[in-house]
């Protein structure tokens, strides 16, 4: 089993053997993903993004909020630094810690429930012992509205890179597959909204997938007194109008049949 020391290591070394590179050059992996979570954001939005790398995704967020705040953890020291040297935005509060072994340290640092969660190809980096913990957690922190964003391998391009070019994957690198996501998910609230293979440089390369906390069915508040005029208003409109309705969508057409 990998140990947590040897997991911190790992991201230390991948500040400089592949975070810069994607400062340097762009990455279209993570433009669809900005992408994906920009349709979510409002300028207010408390924003939680694990495993934020070296502030690539957090930076360009931060540029559509107005009021909003994120709150970027990742856990490469390295990362963190850096991002602390190279992000000029009073929007992010960058946060070194191992949200597996210290998620605590995330639940003090939030002063109000965070209404947007995002973690761009980090799920399939954590330990599929750690997930049930993960939902638990992120359950509360986070607001009634609230929207968690997952973006990871599909499980097809994950055996494609086991067959290939294994010299690609991480220290820990599993296969995700939402099924197996939806236990720990519904257990704790969750459910999900919204599921999608997206195209990056292979065909179904990837997968964004969106989970939104179960809202309770609860009955609609009966109508006031103008409420009540207007439904019967409508309902002697419809009868009044039924005959006419009927001879135009039913005994014409069926007339033209014959």
């Amino acid at each position: 089993m990998t140990s947590s020391k040897e997991v911190k290591q790992f991201y230390d070394n991948f500040t400089d053997t592949r975070m810069l590179q994607y400062k340097l050059y762009g990455n279209p992996r993570i433009d669809k993903a900005v992408e994906l979570i920009s349709g979510y954001l409002t300028p207010d939005s408390n924003i939680l993004d694990i495993g934020c790398g070296i502030g690539i995704v957090p930076e360009q967020l931060a540029n559509q909020l107005q009021q909003g705040k994120i709150l970027a953890c990742d856990l490469g020291e390295n990362n963190i630094n850096y991002a602390h040297k190279t992000v000029d935005s009073d929007k992010i509060e960058f946060f070194n810690v191992d949200v597996v072994e210290n998620f605590e340290a995330i639940r003090e640092k939030s002063a109000s429930p965070f209404d947007l969660v995002t973690m761009v190809d980090v799920i399939e980096h954590l330990p599929p012992n750690s997930y049930d913990e993960l939902f638990n957690n992120l359950s509360q922190v986070t607001s009634e509205r609230v929207k968690l964003i997952l973006t990871y391998p599909s499980p097809e391009f994950q055996a494609y890179l086991r067959q290939h070019q294994p010299e690609e994957l991480q220290i820990i690198d599993e296969v995700i597959k939402v099924d197996s996501l939806m236990p720990f998910a519904l257990r704790y609230g969750f459910d999900l909204e919204y599921f999608a293979y997206v195209d990056i440089w292979k065909k179904n390369q990837y997968i964004h997938c969106v989970f939104s906390k179960q809202r309770p069915c609860i009955p609609v508040a009966k109508p006031g007194l103008l409420g009540k005029i207007k439904r019967k208003i409508n309902f002697y409109k419809s009868k009044l109008l039924l005959p006419f309705l009927k001879a135009k969508y039913i005994d014409r057409p069926n007339q033209s049949e014959k």
